[in-house]
């Protein structure tokens, strides 16, 4: 992580174009780390309650967009008990619908969840960095719900900060003013 000095030195550096241009012969090879979806999938379950969750023995129905995730996805259910139905697994990168996981998207998902009597339905787009929920009722929440629904949680379990980027949506702000979070502030 970089600190504030480290920063400011990569932006002079950067502002200056005082930088190594190099072709791809002489890049580093790709190291290949078989633990890290392990390390992925402990650091998030030890983040949950793990054994409520399990107790619970959820059934989701799971939207993947034929994107990347599905194997992470299915072990990160799996380890929490929960039954999975997956939809659109096969990564083939033809992509089933519109990637993002908005309400509009994510009609498909309610349908299967309403036939299958999930317990909650998770769309997760094609590269696995946003996803939007559908609850039994069929409400579709976006990926907008998110960053709010779990800073919620944490701040249940343990008072403290929470970070967001600028790119982050408003509605964080939005409860937070509101009182729907509970915020601490050092």
């Amino acid at each position: 992580m970089l600190n504030a000095v480290k920063s400011e030195e990569l932006l002079d550096i950067y502002h200056a174009s005082a930088f190594l241009s190099a072709g791809w012969q002489s890049m580093r090879r790709i190291g290949n780390d078989p633990d890290v979806v392990d390390r992925y999938l402990e650091h998030i379950t030890g983040a949950l309650d793990t054994e409520a969750i399990r107790a619970a023995g959820f059934r989701v129905a799971l939207d993947l967009c034929n994107g990347a995730c599905g194997v992470v996805a299915a072990r990160l259910l799996d380890r929490l008990g929960c039954r999975s139905y997956p939809l659109n697994e096969e990564p083939s990168g033809s992509f089933a619908h519109a990637p993002a996981p908005t309400e509009e998207n994510m009609r498909q998902l309610a349908a299967v969840m309403r036939s299958l009597d999930a317990d909650l339905g998770a769309a997760i787009n094609v590269d696995g960095d946003r996803i939007g929920f559908v609850l039994p009722s069929g409400q579709a929440l976006s990926e907008e719900y998110t960053l709010p629904l779990a800073a919620q949680m944490r701040l249940l379990r343990r008072p403290g900060m929470v970070v967001t980027s600028l790119s982050t949506s408003r509605m964080i702000d939005k409860w937070r003013l509101s009182g729907a979070i509970p915020w601490s502030r050092r």
